[in-house]
This record gives C-alpha cells, sequence and structure tokens, in this order.
C-alpha cells in the first residue's frame, strides 16, 4: 500500500482494463467489429491494447518508424481506432492527425482512477476502413 502523503501519480493508478473495454464496446457498438488497430500513444494504446479483449495492434504515436510491423495497407483496409488522454478530446491531436486525419472523432468519455479522486477523460476517433485496389467492388457487377 501507497502513503497517502505521497501525491506523485502511478502508473498502476491508470484505469487500463476500464479503458480497453469502454473502447472495445464503444466501438463495437459503432462498427459492429472489434478493433483490430489502434492509433495512439505507446501508453493508451497499448493500455488498449493489452487489455482490449481484441487485443488491437498498435500503431505507437501514429508513427510507422515506431511500428515497422503493422502494415498500413492492412490498417487502412480494416480501419482502426484512435485514442488519447492528454489533450482536447474533441480534437485528434497533431501526431495522430499525420495517420488518421480523416478518423471521425466521437463522443468523449471519463474513466476514474483506481485510486483517489483522479480522472481521465478520453478522446477518441473511429478511421473507418478504406477498400483496397484488391477488395474494391468493380462496378457493374
Amino acid at each position: 500500500m501507497l502513503p497517502n502523503y505521497d501525491h506523485r501519480y502511478r502508473a498502476v493508478f491508470f484505469p487500463g482494463s476500464d479503458l480497453g473495454r469502454e473502447i472495445t464496446q464503444r466501438y463495437r457498438a459503432a462498427t459492429g467489429k472489434a478493433p483490430v488497430y489502434v492509433i495512439g500513444t505507446m501508453w493508451d494504446g497499448g493500455n488498449v491494447a493489452h487489455y482490449a479483449s481484441s487485443h488491437p495492434r498498435v500503431l505507437v504515436d501514429g508513427r510507422p518508424e515506431r511500428a515497422p510491423w503493422i502494415d498500413l495497407a492492412d490498417l487502412r483496409s480494416k480501419g482502426a481506432v484512435v485514442v488519447w488522454t492528454d489533450s482536447d478530446p474533441n480534437a485528434i491531436p497533431v501526431l495522430l492527425r499525420m495517420i488518421a486525419a480523416d478518423a471521425a472523432v466521437q463522443p468523449s468519455f471519463e474513466l476514474h482512477d483506481r485510486r483517489g479522486n483522479g480522472k481521465r477523460i478520453v478522446g477518441w476517433a473511429i478511421l473507418q476502413p478504406k477498400p483496397t485496389f484488391a477488395t474494391a467492388p468493380i462496378a457493374g457487377r
């Protein structure tokens, strides 16, 4: 047990399991599917990837060089959830806009820390799938 007089924030207080559950439920309600990809910071995206039941792959900081294992064509064809907790919940952070500029911002929600009165306001958006040339329907068929 940590002493009450120590006011430093600890990672253990972050509601990661709640974040993973809420993002999954909200994304599924909007799209009918569980997220396959998450775009976010190592912290936010990592918590979603760890705790979400579908364990989506993380495009760290929205930067392909930070996650070379991510196939951007696959991400674009399947769509993604974008998540952030450290800025205006009504606007995709600049860092994440580079890859998800056309993502649709969804209503933010609040999560409470696991201890104390702290809370997190979660901004999130849906990057809709974009059919690739190989999967695009052929006109007239």
